[in-house]
């Protein structure tokens, strides 16, 4: 009977732990920390997109990808990386971006009304209203972002 109780707590352990492997990182992380991180023959070439992508970032805190984008310019960003399938793909850039944002995403994916937002559903449409916060302060009217998508 002992024996059997210690078999049932260490399946129960291993499956929680195997759980809690499984949705690490839990929430996203973010993408120019993963690009500089993942990158493996750096160059100054390297530092300077990195740099850029910094101080882009900085300006426009909501377009990560996009600054990384603007950052690397013309430059061949695929050297840097050890995915094999991005010298076949026909813009490996975008390859290797998309690559990193999903390894930057985190597991569990938060709704709009968890990342600070609300959405409010009339009849067929959404209308979606994303709060801005300036210096602390949350500036809901006026400085809000409001769009609306058909169903």
């Amino acid at each position: 009977m002992n024996r059997n109780y210690f078999s049932k707590v260490l399946l129960i352990g291993l499956i929680l732990v195997w759980s809690i492997y499984e949705i690490y990182p839990p929430t996203a992380r973010d993408l120019v920390q993963v690009f500089r991180e993942r990158a493996v023959n750096r160059d100054t070439n390297f530092v300077a997109i990195v740099e850029r992508a910094q101080a882009l970032e900085k300006i426009r805190p909501e377009r990560p990808y996009a600054d990384l984008l603007e950052a690397i310019g013309t430059n061949d960003i695929s050297r840097y990386f050890q995915f094999p399938d991005a010298k076949n793909e026909p813009n490996p850039n975008t390859y290797v971006l998309n690559r990193l944002q999903r390894e930057a995403a985190g597991r569990i994916r938060l709704g709009i009304d968890l990342k600070g937002g609300s959405e409010i559903g009339l009849g067929n449409e959404i209308v979606v209203h994303r709060a801005q916060h300036v210096g602390g302060i949350c500036r809901s009217w006026g400085c809000g972002a409001t769009s609306s998508k058909r169903r």
